[in-house]
């Protein structure tokens, strides 16, 4: 699934012009080497448009906020997408996602999380979510460089959206694993690459799992501002009737830290 680390700049920025359906938030994009307590974070605006013969928009906000204090981290991410198509709306996302991270000791850390989003145009009214797991350190954390493996799960419920000919809309509960692995990498003191991988299998059905991958890269203007490459690939392997399997999102802009 994911492209050598060479060819990601020329990969993202071929796409840099259009936006997919829907937006994935990598909620693990902490800053590389931030071992000192206090806030921090980043927010970001990303646009693109054409106008013609082909009319469109897409305009996408989000927010990144850490609060570390001692052995803790609190996370509050939160992101809105929005585009239209020939004077109509094709691209409406929201998400809102809040976790704790209580170390436990060098290696290991427990998290506790919870999350609500919505996808106009993938059926989905609401999805909301609770759930916990372990966060282990598996690379050296420096200041160029942190790798970490996560285990849990989450219970979520749904509110999917009638539509014609379909028989699943109305709302199920349903509880799934949470695997991840993130890397970040400093490659130079104006590049960062961030990379996490979500895999979350049903623990009810057996042919219902879904992946996420989101590759960033940060190129820093100035200490607080920055352009931000980001490609997001989810895959679900049981969709709401008429949704596609599959989304891809792309996207440039500028990111202000604080």
């Amino acid at each position: 699934m994911k492209p050598r680390i060479a060819a990601i700049p020329g990969i993202i920025f071929i796409c840099l012009v259009s936006f997919n359906a829907q937006a994935i938030v990598n909620v693990d994009s902490l800053h590389i080497g931030s071992s000192k307590d206090g806030l921090n974070g980043s927010l970001s605006a990303t646009a693109s448009g054409s106008s013609g013969n082909t009319d469109n928009s897409r305009v996408k906000l989000a927010m990144n906020t850490q609060w570390k204090h001692d052995n803790r981290i609190e996370i509050l991410t939160a992101s809105h997408l929005r585009g239209h198509s020939l004077g109509k709306v094709d691209v409406d996302t929201s998400f809102l996602h809040t976790r704790h991270i209580e170390g436990i000791n060098k290696i290991i850390a427990a998290e506790a999380f919870a999350q609500i989003e919505a996808n106009r145009f993938a059926r989905l009214n609401f999805r909301g979510l609770a759930g916990l797991g372990l966060r282990f350190t598996v690379g050296e954390l420096t200041q160029k460089q942190g790798v970490y493996f996560g285990l849990g799960g989450f219970l979520a419920q749904e509110d999917i959206a009638e539509e014609s000919n379909t028989t699943d809309a109305g709302q199920n509960r349903f509880v799934r694993g949470n695997i991840y692995l993130v890397v970040q990498r400093k490659i130079s003191d104006n590049v960062e690459l961030y990379t996490t991988t979500y895999i979350q299998p049903s623990l009810s059905k057996a042919n219902d799992l879904r992946l996420l991958e989101d590759l960033t890269i940060k190129l820093k203007v100035t200490d607080k501002l920055g352009i931000k490459l980001s490609l997001d690939i989810s895959h679900d392997s049981d969709p709401p009737e008429t949704v596609e399997q599959t989304d891809i999102q792309y996207a440039t802009g500028l990111e202000f830290k604080y």
